[in-house]
C-alpha cells in the first residue's frame, strides 16, 4: 500500500473519534419536541411500509390472474375428491375380489 493511502487512513482512523465529538458540541441544539411528536416521527416510515404492502396485496389478490388461480383450486379440489371417490370403490371391489379368491382357495 503506497505510503499515501495509509497516511490517508490512519489519520482518517485516528481522527473520526475527534471529528464525531467536535461536530457533536458545535451543533446548535433542537427545541425540545413533544413525546407525540416523537412517537408519531417514528412510526410514519413503518406506517407508510404497512400501507404500500396492504395496497399491494389488495392488488394481487384483485388481479385477473389471481382469480383464475382460484378457478383452478376450485377445479383441483373437486377432482382431487372425485378420485378419493374412485380410489374407495376400487378398494371396495379389490376386497371382494380377494375375499371371493380366499373363499374358492379354500374349497
Amino acid at each position: 500500500m503506497p505510503l499515501t493511502r495509509l497516511t490517508l487512513l490512519a489519520s482518517t482512523v485516528l481522527l473520526a473519534p475527534v471529528l464525531a465529538v467536535a461536530q457533536d458540541q458545535g451543533a446548535p441544539h433542537s427545541p425540545t419536541n413533544s413525546l407525540l411528536y416523537n412517537i408519531l416521527l417514528t412510526l410514519f416510515p413503518f406506517g407508510l411500509f404497512a400501507l404500500v404492502i396492504y395496497w399491494f396485496l389488495r392488488r394481487t389478490q384483485s388481479s385477473p390472474q389471481s382469480k383464475r388461480l382460484a378457478d383452478y383450486m376450485t377445479r383441483h379440489e373437486q377432482n382431487m375428491a372425485r378420485q378419493e371417490h374412485h380410489m374407495a370403490r376400487l378398494e371396495d371391489s379389490l376386497e371382494r375380489i380377494a375375499k371371493a379368491l380366499e373363499k374358492r382357495d379354500t374349497h
